[in-house]
């Protein structure tokens, strides 16, 4: 297992480069493994977003976690694997797509890049508070905000209820209207009592990264 990953001190690097990296490795390999650490996450998701749009390139899965780096640093990271199988919708986001328009907007919060980590925390623990399905969508900057916020609520024991995440959708978004810009999107689905799903590979791919 040789994972791709991009830490915060390559926040400089392009999406169009790392997706160069993502097509070559799954021309030789079955399965690719992408990591996004930190800062770099919504790069990576760009990166991923593109190789998708120009080559045979699915998402097997998408987990949200933390990797433990040093004793002291444990940043937030996404992972992805990767490969030419097509790929399965989530359950939950059929689910979701199924609601009334009225319902979806209750369920959903959106995150600006303007907003603080800890107000999106309380307003995920108030809708999961009402209701047993959350939908947090962010784009650009506010990517990592989102995060954050999610990983908070579904590690750390916070919330009264179980919570796991169920569900994640990586998207593009046009940033302002007729610009033509497009920046990368995440949609994160959060249900009561269900569990975030760890993978034994996902398991390993955190092992390698933490023993770089």
């Amino acid at each position: 297992m040789n994972p791709i990953v991009v830490t915060p001190d390559q926040s400089e690097r392009g999406s169009r480069d790392l997706s160069q990296d993502i097509i070559q490795e799954l021309m030789k390999r079955d399965v690719v493994d992408v990591v996004g650490i930190g800062a770099c996450i919504t790069m990576v998701i760009g990166a991923v977003n593109l190789s998708k749009t120009i080559a045979n390139v699915n998402i097997q899965s998408v987990i949200l976690d933390y990797v433990p780096l040093t004793a002291a640093y444990k940043p937030e990271a996404i992972f992805f694997e990767l490969s030419r199988t097509p790929s399965k919708v989530p359950k939950i986001v059929t689910e979701f797509d199924s609601f009334l328009e009225d319902d979806k907007r209750t369920k959903t919060i959106g995150v600006s890049r303007e907003e603080r980590v800890e107000t999106i925390t309380n307003i995920i623990l108030w809708k999961l508070s009402k209701q047993d399905v959350v939908k947090v969508i962010a784009s650009g900057y506010a990517v990592t905000t989102a995060i954050r916020s999610v990983l908070q609520v579904t590690t750390t024991g916070i919330s009264k209820y179980k919570v796991g995440v169920t569900g994640i959708i990586i998207d593009s978004v046009e940033r302002g209207v007729g610009t033509g810009r497009l920046v990368p999107a995440i949609n994160i689905f959060i249900e009561r009592e269900k569990d975030t799903t760890y993978s034994p590979r996902h398991q390993e791919v955190v092992k390698n990264v933490t023993a770089r």
